[in-house]
């Protein structure tokens, strides 16, 4: 029901704050520094058990007092039992940052889809259907995270002796905190905009609106999940080749325009069948929510790749500086909005999310060398095929709402067009020279799958 969601909203929020304390950017750099040693691993070890203590025992110590400020009395208990999330996940962390540097990104796949299906699909449906509320979501996450750690210790073991060595652990913590800094002010434009919402309405519309931000970041999260796991250590090993980095850049923004630009029309012109579908008619109160959110997918993906040219050379105070402005636009735009209604909280991020995207792009054009000219040019063929979809859907959903044969069946003759008609777009702009990132990107996949 959205009230229980909401308070699983609520409680994420906390979470999500915490989990920065029990990283603190260590593992972004043992992935991010050149020469890696078993010193550096081990104090990065130490480090990362001893916050992920001093966050769980912070989040217990601290949770009447925030389920007050939520006016949440069963937030409470919830976070006390959440609170061991990180003293778990703190095993993990350089399990996986030694993964990701060495790119075996198969490994994070697996461990993605078990932990999901494990914690989720069997402990968090199980209990669901026992009518447990809440506390299906509490024990779909706590088992999730166990899933996950288990696995990455076992995939990537290394030496766990609890020691910490000065020298090494200053050189990752010196790139960590800006990394940190960064994430930090991310994770506060990511999430207090179900702050304001939780502070100044009640449960079920936090519910609403947090279900709906979770099936519009869904894509998104996927996609930056991508970004941030695969393109950062590629792209740090471009660090010292301007050049490459600048083509890279070209064609990174070139292909997520594409991609998620034509995607994000599908969903807006959608919303309500995609609501009904996976929800249920009961959560109608969040169509208008998801269609304003639905826009600012593709800004939130751009400025993810922008960020991540920062980060891949180091520029991370930089970074944290327009992370920063993002989380204090969000504040402003979704306090201004709260005057009208959670609609109004949603218009104030998605205008947050643009002014973001602009800064963003500046950072990563002036780390790149990448022109401003070439920076648009890589926006036309996703443009096009944006506006071609979005016209093609709109005659779709006019013809079926007369046939009324259902949302199911509507959504998918939409999304079987609208591939048709991105496929189509696509074989026609490869004919030409503003297509050869089309051609490249198909040739890579066609040359993996060869491999």
């Amino acid at each position: 029901m959205p009230q229980d969601y909401g308070v699983m909203a609520s409680a994420m929020i906390v979470m999500s704050f915490a989990t920065l304390l029990s990283d603190v950017g260590v593992g972004k750099a043992v992935v991010q520094i050149e020469t890696l040693t078993p010193k550096h691993i081990s104090s990065a070890f130490s480090f990362s058990v001893f916050v992920g203590v001093g966050a769980s025992l912070l989040v217990y110590l601290l949770s009447t007092y925030i389920s007050n400020f939520f006016s949440m009395p069963e937030l409470d208990l919830v976070l006390e039992v959440l609170s061991i999330s990180f003293l778990i996940r703190g095993l993990s962390v350089i399990s996986e940052a030694l993964i990701v540097r060495e790119m075996h990104f198969k490994s994070l796949a697996i461990r993605d889809v078990l932990s999901y299906l494990g914690g989720y699909g069997v402990v968090g449906c199980m209990l669901a259907y026992l009518n447990y509320g809440v506390w299906a979501l509490v024990a779909a996450h706590v088992s999730t995270e166990l899933i996950r750690s288990v696995w990455l210790i076992i995939q990537k073991p290394h030496d766990k002796s609890l020691r910490f060595e000065l020298v090494p652990l200053k050189a990752l913590l010196v790139y960590g905190g800006g990394s940190s800094l960064a994430s930090f002010f991310n994770t506060v434009a990511s999430k207090v905009d179900q702050v304001i919402i939780g502070r100044y309405m009640s449960s079920e519309t936090l519910g609403l609106y947090n279900r709906s931000a979770q099936l519009m970041t869904m894509p998104a999260s996927i996609f930056g999940t991508v970004i941030s796991k695969v393109l950062f250590p590629a792209f740090s090993i471009l660090q010292a080749d301007k050049e490459k980095l600048s083509a890279a850049h070209f064609k990174g923004v070139y292909l997520t325009a594409l991609l998620v630009a034509p995607a994000s029309v599908v969903l807006y012109v959608f919303s309500q069948e995609l609501i009904f579908i996976l929800l249920g008619h009961d959560w109608e109160g969040a169509v208008p929510l998801f269609e304003i959110l639905a826009i600012g997918i593709y800004f939130r993906l751009g400025y993810k790749i922008n960020g991540e040219f920062a980060r891949a050379v180091g520029k991370v105070y930089k970074l944290s500086y327009v992370q920063f402005k993002f989380a204090f636009f969000v504040f402003c735009g979704c306090f201004w909005g709260k005057a009208y209604g959670v609609e109004g909280v949603a218009y104030g991020l998605l205008a947050a999310l643009i002014l973001h995207y602009i800064f963003m792009t500046r950072l990563g054009l002036s780390v790149t060398g990448l022109g401003f000219g070439k920076f648009l040019l890589s926006h036309v063929p996703g443009i096009v095929i944006s506006l071609c979809v979005y016209f093609s859907l709109s005659l779709v959903k006019l013809v079926f709402s007369d046939l009324n044969i259902g949302e199911v069946a509507t959504f998918l003759v939409g999304s079987i067009v609208s591939v048709i008609v991105w496929f189509l777009c696509v074989f026609l702009l490869s004919k030409n020279q503003l297509g050869y990132p089309i051609v490249w990107f198909f040739y890579l996949m066609f040359k993996k799958s060869k491999v």
